[in-house]
């Protein structure tokens, strides 16, 4: 099971929240959510997968000549139905939500003619400064070391903490490091605009709308 271990539980700057983050990377390409609860970010997570299910499956009927060639769509990945239940809004025993959350996910990782590369598990963060916007911003860091990562309110912020963390962790640039990734096949690193859910979404908009106390 990936969880992201080290996405600065330690609050270093002023925070008007937290939240639940976790991603999916496609090709290697992240894919991240946040939302107010757990239930409700693995919600998103499991929606997303349907919703590739259905765009490809729009493709292959409506023009199978194109379909083969757009992996973006993410040929082979088929909604089960744990991942549906997930999507839905049913009741879901919390004491077994995790274990079926990851198994879903992680039977997509061992088919080859899935384009999922990787998960990580839904978990609750602090998100860092004060002025909002109408969205939120995260970086991380997927290495044969475990997973880091950083929320917050600017995307400068978030590019700025990876370049740090690069240079400290990792004792190389940003460049050198995505070299080393897409070489490897074995990571990778992104700074990416966060999938608010619906509520998650009403808050930000309201927070960018209160003016910060000096």
């Amino acid at each position: 099971m990936a969880e992201i271990i080290n996405l600065n539980r330690t609050i270093q700057h002023r925070s008007r929240m937290s939240v639940f983050v976790g991603y999916l990377t496609v090709d290697w390409k992240c894919h991240a959510f946040a939302a107010e609860t757990k239930r409700e970010c693995m919600r998103q997570m499991a929606l997303f997968i349907c919703e590739m299910d259905e765009m490809h499956r729009a493709d292959v009927r409506d023009y199978p000549e194109v379909a083969a060639l757009r992996p973006y769509y993410y040929s082979g990945v088929v909604a089960s139905n744990d991942i549906c239940r997930i999507a839905s809004l049913a009741e879901i025993d919390p004491d077994h939500l995790d274990a079926m959350f990851v198994d879903a996910i992680d039977a997509y990782l061992v088919d080859p003619d899935v384009r999922i590369t990787s998960h990580a598990t839904p978990v609750v963060v602090p998100v860092h400064g004060v002025d909002f916007g109408n969205a939120l911003h995260a970086a991380f860091v997927e290495s044969e070391s475990g997973i880091a990562g950083h929320v917050s309110t600017k995307k400068e912020a978030a590019q700025v903490w990876m370049t740090d963390y690069v240079r400290d962790q990792m004792n190389m640039t940003v460049p050198q490091a995505e070299r080393q990734f897409r070489n490897w096949n074995d990571g990778f690193l992104d700074v990416v605009q966060l999938r608010l859910s619906p509520n998650l979404q009403t808050v930000v908009t309201l927070a960018s709308l209160t003016p910060t106390a000096g």
